[in-house]
């Protein structure tokens, strides 16, 4: 069956960039991208449509925005595109973070100066989490990840700053730039106190 055919028979309206299509979602290829880590805790699917897809597009499913992470083509003989095969992942990020450098003076008290301004804000996914040795962590009195906060790869963040959720504070312990692909950056966090 040619992908006219899928699309007419089988396929799904979605939004892209604001305007309905017509999509055929591939659940056999959408296993494909849990396979990396960089987008293995992600909800991914593949659509297949008749038309290319941009990379910066929005795609709405049942309500929620989805990003591509990469479009497919595949030309007919003649070089012209036949469809699209176009990976997808969901845009779960919807808390609004604002990252401030320590107090010099109160360094290690998880209070940002009272005169500095977030130098900068994110939108982020936040997960809770709580290692499996968390108790052995706790028994040496080290300091062990409450939260994963992931923001689109960003230079210039380090464990010296402080991340504001709201009225919650948190305390970067680590940051990995997954896979080294420039795209995501997370943080384990741990919730600090407001004093």
């Amino acid at each position: 069956m040619n992908i006219n055919a899928l699309i007419r028979k089988y396929g799904t309206k979605v939004e892209i960039d604001t305007i309905e299509k017509d999509v055929f979602f591939d659940t056999q290829k959408s296993s494909r991208y849990k396979k990396s880590k960089l987008y293995s805790s992600f909800n991914t699917k593949v659509i297949l449509t008749k038309e290319i897809i941009n990379a910066e597009a929005t795609i709405v499913v049942d309500g929620k925005n989805f990003l591509v992470i990469e479009t497919i083509d595949s030309p007919s003989r003649n070089g012209k595109i036949v469809y699209s095969e176009t990976g997808i992942f969901e845009d779960d990020f919807i808390h609004d973070i604002k990252f401030y450098t320590q107090s010099s003076e109160m360094k290690g008290c998880n209070l940002p100066s009272k005169s500095d301004l977030p130098y900068s804000e994110y939108k982020a996914r936040i997960r809770t989490e709580k290692p499996n040795d968390y108790l052995q962590f706790a028994l040496q009195g080290a300091k062990v990840p409450t939260h994963k906060i992931t923001i689109m790869y960003q230079d210039g963040i380090n464990t010296s700053d402080l991340i504001i959720w709201g009225d919650r504070k948190f305390e970067i312990l680590s940051s990995e730039n997954i896979d080294e692909q420039n795209v995501f950056l997370e943080m384990s966090c741990i919730e600090v106190l407001n004093v």
